[in-house]
């Protein structure tokens, strides 16, 4: 099955979030008016692991199908019916 890199995308922004979070969470001390720094890393970090859960269980699942063989069409110059 070719995908077009779209989990990698996911699982890669996943993690980010999860390392941002991280960071608000235990290595941010500053404050901004009005916005608890430390509950915007949390939504991040779950954000983040719920990201890397679903892109794993999807990367897995894409993984563990069968192949298909492309279709074989019949050529019908040569005056018979063969595969290409």
């Amino acid at each position: 099955m070719q995908t077009d890199g779209g989990e990698d995308v996911g699982f890669a922004i996943s993690l980010f979030l999860a390392a941002l979070g991280t960071v608000l969470i235990w290595g941010v001390t500053a404050s901004i008016g009005g916005v608890d720094l430390a509950a915007v890393g949390w939504i991040c970090l779950v954000a983040g692991a719920a990201g890397v859960l679903l892109s794993t269980m999807l990367w897995t699942v894409s993984d563990s199908r069968p192949e298909r063989e492309p279709r074989r069409r019949p050529s019908w110059r040569s005056g018979g019916l063969r595969e290409r």
